[in-house]
């Protein structure tokens, strides 16, 4: 048998000159699908974790975590598949207007045009509030996990929140109004609280209270952070950001 790759003559299922399987397959769909599959690491798993991020996250997470490791997805694969998906669809399917949003009412310095790349790269801004979000939910819960499965978990939660702006894109397309970006914003808000409920198993009001603070807090807390964030960088670097995703 000759080698396609390199063309030494050999027997066997592999070539031993330079290790090529002897069978190479044609390209067609199901070819292409698998290598997508293979480059992305996109299992059976990952859609199941998908799956499970909308009905039951708190439970599955908090099992994962605790070992449960078949099954899902490990979380920075699907933060970073999910929030590249997100991405793509808010870039090219959506209008961004100036908006100040929360910040409206403290009248700072270009607010307007924090509104505006905040909504943009809101998966960056993501990105950078996880720290934020996993310190507080951490101090607020603890000693119930260590500050490194508090993170894990926001990962995941993250994730599920691009899934519902993907679930609101539509909205926002035909309808870009305030009303339907403030309901997407509860819908998210909601999400986290309900995800940290059953998370740490919480009971009773006092429960509750601590998880819609555990969500709640760091919010208001890296509102601000990115603020001065957006401030402090360079107005190139978010030039350049149009750029590339633009």
């Amino acid at each position: 048998m000759v080698c396609l790759n390199c063309g030494n003559t050999y027997k066997g299922n592999y070539c031993s000159e330079c290790g090529q399987q002897a069978t190479v397959e044609r390209f067609n769909w199901q070819y292409l699908w698998k290598t997508i599959q293979t480059s992305f690491d996109i299992d059976k798993g990952f859609f199941h974790t998908i799956l499970v991020l909308l009905y039951k996250p708190g439970l599955v997470i908090r099992e994962y975590v605790e070992g449960k490791r078949i099954g899902l997805s490990n979380p920075v694969k699907v933060f970073i598949l999910t929030g590249a998906v997100a991405t793509y669809f808010t870039f090219n399917f959506l209008k961004f207007g100036e908006t100040a949003g929360p910040l409206q009412v403290l009248n700072l310095p270009d607010q307007l045009g924090f509104g505006y790349y905040s909504g943009k790269y809101f998966s960056f801004f993501t990105l950078t509030a996880l720290p934020c979000f996993a310190w507080f939910s951490w101090i607020i819960f603890r000693p119930a996990f260590n500050f490194t499965e508090n993170l894990i978990m926001n990962v995941y939660v993250a994730a599920g929140q691009f899934l519902i702006i993907l679930l609101f894109i539509p909205l926002l397309n035909y309808s870009p109004t305030d009303p339907i970006i403030i309901v997407s914003g509860l819908v998210n808000f909601s999400y986290n609280v309900w995800v940290l409920s059953v998370f740490f198993k919480v009971r009773g009001l006092t429960g509750f209270v601590k998880a819609i603070i555990a969500v709640a807090l760091p919010q208001i807390a890296m509102m601000f952070i990115n603020y001065f964030l957006y401030r402090l960088a360079p107005k190139r670097f978010w030039e350049f950001l149009d750029v590339v995703f633009g």
